[in-house]
């Protein structure tokens, strides 16, 4: 996986997290999913692959 692929992983968990603290993760995965797929890295590397990054990412964020 390359890193701008990681990265941007990351930062979608992070981000989702400081947008809406209030909200579990499976609360918040559909829509995740739908924002990865509309990415440039949707069509290259599939959710389950980023999935464990992501949600670690959201686990981890100031709330």
């Amino acid at each position: 996986m390359s890193t701008p692929t990681r990265v941007f992983a990351q930062s979608l968990g992070r981000v989702a997290r400081n947008y809406h603290p209030t909200l579990s993760w499976d609360e918040l995965e559909p829509s995740l999913v739908d924002a990865w797929h509309a990415s440039a890295w949707g069509g290259t590397t599939s959710w389950s692959r980023v999935r464990e990054l992501a949600r670690s990412s959201w686990t981890h964020a100031d709330a």
